[in-house]
């Protein structure tokens, strides 16, 4: 175990790859105390991934999710038991079609084997509760936005937080995806890599702009195509977990792009952001 006090502890993993050939690039850093932190913060939404950042209260693009009428469910129909303000015991599996708020001053538990699933491209599951959350062994949470916000998160073994190849929108600045028919792989941190002998003339996906370089909030970008159909992978999705007090992680939070193929290259990696007291 390891006591990351008062300090913030950010990873923005890039997945870049051509023709399923993908290369990782991660970013590491911790920034700035708690007080003067913007996670403090709940976020609300801008709109897009991009931007400066400075001035805004919260992320740009985050699901604004920090009142009880923002909720978009109960408990009961998450298939659970019990409410948001008290414990929410979460037992059976569900499948969204939208975004998912979830808020309250109770604990939420998911248990064993559920599955909780958006599968469309840039949908938010928002978890702001003032208890705990436990994801359980071999539970699976998958959408293109994954938040979760409480005093204690703990993910038990073999569970999972995945936002592979679910990107939203890219940034307004830059799509980060090759435009020509060639087969690149998608940008993030760096361009893309190209499929061409020579990089001369030929690039992947250029890079994305971040909404700030420390505070990485951007999803990952398309791979591209060797034809008008598109065959590249997504880009990654976005992860935040953040608490007040105590973060155990014991499965698995992704973010990568998807797999490319003969016919397209790799989808770049999306956003990771940790922020705990005790990891």
């Amino acid at each position: 175990m390891r006591c990351v006090a008062w300090w913030v502890l950010l990873v923005a993993a890039a997945l870049v790859g051509a023709r399923g050939n993908r290369t990782l690039s991660a970013l590491a850093s911790v920034s700035e105390t708690w007080y003067d932190d913007r996670f403090a913060l709940v976020p609300v939404e801008f709109g897009g991934g991009g931007g400066d950042g400075e001035g805004a209260v919260g992320l740009r693009g985050e699901l604004p999710c920090q009142t009880y009428s923002a909720n978009s469910r109960s408990c009961e129909e998450l298939n659970g038991s019990g409410s948001f303000n008290t414990t929410c015991v979460i037992s059976s599996s569900s499948s969204l079609d939208g975004d998912l708020c979830v808020y309250g001053d109770g604990s939420v538990e998911i248990r064993s084997h559920v599955k909780i699933i958006c599968p469309v491209r840039g949908c938010y599951i928002t978890v702001n509760v003032s208890g705990s959350i436990r994801i359980g062994e071999h539970v699976e949470v998958i959408s293109g936005s994954v938040s979760l916000y409480a005093a204690n998160v703990s993910l038990d073994r073999h569970s999972t937080i995945n936002t592979t190849a679910l990107a939203g929108e890219p940034p307004p600045q830059t799509s980060g995806t090759p435009h020509s028919l060639e087969g690149a792989g998608g940008g993030h941190g760096g361009r893309g890599a190209s499929c061409k002998v020579s990089n001369d003339t030929n690039w992947g996906g250029d890079v994305y702009a971040w909404s700030t370089l420390d505070w990485p909030w951007s999803y990952g970008s398309m791979g591209g195509s060797m034809s008008a159909d598109q065959f590249g992978g997504y880009g990654g999705g976005r992860v935040m977990l953040r608490t007040t007090d105590f973060l155990n992680v014991d499965g698995q939070v992704l973010a990568e792009g998807g797999v490319g193929s003969l016919k397209g290259g790799g989808g770049s990696g999306g956003s990771i952001i940790i922020q705990a007291f005790k990891l």
